[in-house]
């Protein structure tokens, strides 16, 4: 054999056996102990962020979606945060918002159109929950208890974000969409007992409104990037996530795992009776890391449609 040839053969040994010693390994972490604890009477205040453009034939029904959640209304916020749309997203949200006034809901409308993080940044500012979610107007939340049981994980004071994990409302040829999330998901869920899954999704993310502010809210030169975390945690660094049975991505048959990140430092909770976690020591301080969180009996599940929201 001619060096290249033999050259080639270990880059393509390399290439196929590496993802799939990592997929093994990664199966047995799914043994391992969450460690943390939930509460299921955790119901603190919660803001619900929509960032939108050009959404008008998704808004209406992303509303009712968060509408038709099991969460008591008077600690229930939505911000929808339009980006100059041209189809009348904010006229709809506007009427939507007129004919209930059962729940809170605020619609700003942003002169020019800067991106997902920006207009995720601008309804920070203004959201009064003690819980930031942000959500994308094209996914849906099949369960009506998504929001209760996110909340439920963080009532442990070492969780700072919970997030999930998603399948597709439509699969693809023979079934492609489907297998690749399967084994997406399983990875995820394993990064997660081990320590920390690098990936956060925007069809259904909790965070702790002081936290995200005190880290400075969503990088906006990122504009396709879903969360303010970018790297995974080993132990010792800040908040991480954790996942278990998820909130599932635009899916008429809901699967996933809600991810929660969870913060070395107790953060903020405004939650008597909390659970205490115990905390290990953060060298660093800036961003938060992700670390997926189990629901042990039932999955939180959010069902989305194509992209980040538009943007």
């Amino acid at each position: 054999m001619d060096p290249l040839t033999a050259a080639g053969a270990a880059l393509a040994a390399v290439h196929f056996t590496t993802p799939l010693a990592y997929y093994a390994t990664a199966k047995r972490w799914l043994r391992l102990p969450w460690g943390v604890r939930r509460d299921p009477a955790h119901t603190p205040t919660v803001t619900v962020a929509i960032p939108t453009y050009n959404k008008a034939g998704h808004i209406e029904e992303k509303l009712d979606d968060v509408y038709r959640q099991d969460y008591p209304r008077d600690k229930l916020e939505i911000i929808v945060v339009d980006s100059a749309s041209t189809d009348g997203t904010a006229e709809k949200a506007r009427r939507w918002a007129a004919a209930r006034q059962d729940i809170d809901v605020k619609v700003i409308e942003e002169p020019e159109r800067r991106g997902k993080a920006a207009a995720l940044n601008k309804a920070l500012a203004e959201a009064r929950g003690e819980i930031f979610v942000i959500t994308d107007a094209d996914c849906r939340w099949p369960q009506r208890d998504a929001l209760r049981r996110a909340a439920s994980w963080l009532a442990d004071p070492t969780v700072s974000a919970v997030t999930c994990l998603k399948t597709p409302a439509a699969n693809g040829p023979a079934g492609v969409e489907a297998a690749y999330r399967e084994h997406y998901n399983v990875l995820r869920l394993a990064e997660s007992k081990k320590w920390a899954t690098p990936v956060f999704h925007g069809e259904l993310a909790a965070y702790r409104t002081e936290l995200l502010r005190r880290i400075g809210g969503f990088p906006p030169r990122h504009r396709r990037r879903r969360q303010p975390h970018r790297r995974s945690n080993r132990a010792g660094r800040p908040p991480r996530h954790r996942g278990g049975r998820p909130l599932v991505r635009r899916s008429s048959t809901p699967r996933g795992i809600p991810q929660v990140a969870r913060q070395t430092r107790p953060a903020p909770t405004s939650a008597p009776g909390q659970d205490a976690a115990k905390a290990r020591p953060a060298p660093h301080a800036a961003h938060p890391s992700r670390r997926e969180v189990p629901t042990p009996r039932k999955p939180l599940v959010a069902a989305g449609g194509s992209g980040a929201a538009g943007h």
